[in-house]
């Protein structure tokens, strides 16, 4: 989880302060912001310009610099900076991590699944779907897997018509998801 490690008041700039963290932000360039109304939909920056005498957040990398108005004591604004910063970094930061994981475990899923045998490939969906499969039995649902077409899965259905394209989208969720993030389930004719 990410924690403000130092605080660096800056000598040429009195106004001005860096929060340094022990780990990188998920953003790709400096985000900066001069009001709360720039920073209304910002997940760090908002809820810093609840603090009375904030002018601006600027954040990147591992640091937060903040500006604050001559009159107002940096007392008054770096410990809510910091509870606001620790815990929004820590909720945000990983939802965004975590988020990346799955991308990368996707990618690999693909690679992997793309170097596979048609035959195991074939395996490989109806190892994923058998769960599924067998939860849509129990409710009166049969859902077979017939054969797969480059990266499209042939699948007879038989079950309540008003469920049936629902079912095959959480089918081909499911599989992009587990095995290719290219796949798609279509439902072969009668």
């Amino acid at each position: 989880m990410a924690r403000i490690l130092k605080i660096i008041e800056e000598a040429e700039d009195p106004n001005r302060i860096r929060l340094v963290l022990n780990e990188e932000l998920p953003v790709s360039e400096p985000q900066s912001f001069y009001s709360r109304e720039e920073a209304n939909s910002d997940p760090y920056a908002a809820p810093l310009f609840d603090i009375i005498g904030l002018q601006a957040v600027t954040y990147f990398g591992k640091e937060f610099i903040l500006v604050k108005s001559p009159g107002t004591p940096w007392k008054l604004i770096v410990a809510p900076a910091c509870n606001i910063i620790n815990t929004r970094v820590g909720s945000v930061g990983s939802s965004a991590l975590e988020e990346k994981r799955v991308k990368e475990k996707e990618r690999e899923n693909a690679v992997s699944f793309e170097m596979m045998k048609p035959e195991e490939r074939l395996f490989r969906i109806k190892e994923v779907l058998q769960e599924r499969i067998t939860s849509l039995q129990e409710k009166g649902i049969l859902l077979e897997v017939l054969q797969l077409r480059y990266k499209v899965l042939m699948v007879r259905y038989e079950g309540p018509e008003e469920k049936a394209d629902q079912t095959l989208k959480e089918m081909t969720q499911l599989l992009r998801h587990k095995v290719s993030p290219l796949i798609a389930v279509r439902r072969s004719l009668p």
